[in-house]
């Protein structure tokens, strides 16, 4: 059974912004991402050094598996995940 988390929830109203993934030499892979002000402002938690902060990716291939795992979320958790898209830029 999976560990139970205290997810960070956010403060305010809704945001959407976009950034970008940056190319990590080291690991030679796009896997850099920035946090944009407006997600920083959102969660103030993720400002704090002293306090490591992790995150939790799920990945569903289809739309009712993400409603029945939201559905869930919603029961267990009470705070709203993230949504995130991976898009081409121009």
């Amino acid at each position: 059974m999976e560990e139970q988390k205290k997810f960070i929830a956010p403060r305010r109203d809704p945001i959407k912004t976009n950034g970008k993934v940056s190319y990590w030499e080291g690991q030679q892979a796009w896997s850099i991402i920035r946090l944009k002000q407006e997600i920083l402002k959102e969660f103030p938690q993720l400002k704090e050094k002293s306090v490591p902060v992790g995150y939790q990716l799920r990945f569903y291939r289809e739309f009712e598996q993400l409603e029945k795992a939201l559905k869930e979320i919603k029961k267990n958790s009470g705070v709203p995940p993230v949504l995130f898209w991976f898009f081409k830029q121009n």
